[in-house]
């Protein structure tokens, strides 16, 4: 009875350290994939003078064909899939998280990781069940 009692405090313990370290990892991968996918997209623009067209979640733009990786494709690592958002019409022009399905703690911790840890400012921001790296505004 002891043993099972130890046991289980040490999975309680273990848990949400895992749990942490998981969210991390996930993380340091977006922030990696973001900074990647974003210099792609800024030196499309430097070399054509504008933006590649808006595409679906999950498509690589015709005009990115060969600059993106497959990772652009693939599920997030904390849910939801990769969108290029470009409206000529307003001033977005972003790299999206669509969907994901990471909690919002999670996502605040990304924001901190690469910008000011504050989802209504800054250059990524939460949008309903979106979260736009902005690349101009």
């Amino acid at each position: 009875m002891i043993t099972i009692t130890i046991i289980g405090f040490l999975a309680a313990m273990a848990i949400p350290a895992f749990t942490l370290m998981r969210q991390r990892s996930q993380n340091a991968r977006l922030a990696n994939d973001l900074r990647t996918f974003a210099g792609a997209f800024q030196t499309y623009a430097l070399e054509h003078a504008d933006w590649p067209a808006d595409v679906s979640p999950g498509v690589v733009p015709v005009e990115m064909g060969g600059a993106l990786s497959s990772a652009w494709t693939q599920p997030l690592p904390c849910g939801g899939q990769w969108e290029w958002d470009y409206e000529p019409s307003t001033p977005l022009v972003a790299i999206t998280l669509y969907n994901p399905s990471a909690p919002l703690v999670q996502m605040l911790a990304l924001d901190r990781l690469i910008d000011d840890g504050n989802a209504t400012s800054g250059r990524f921001r939460q949008n309903g069940t979106e979260w736009n790296f902005l690349l101009e505004e």
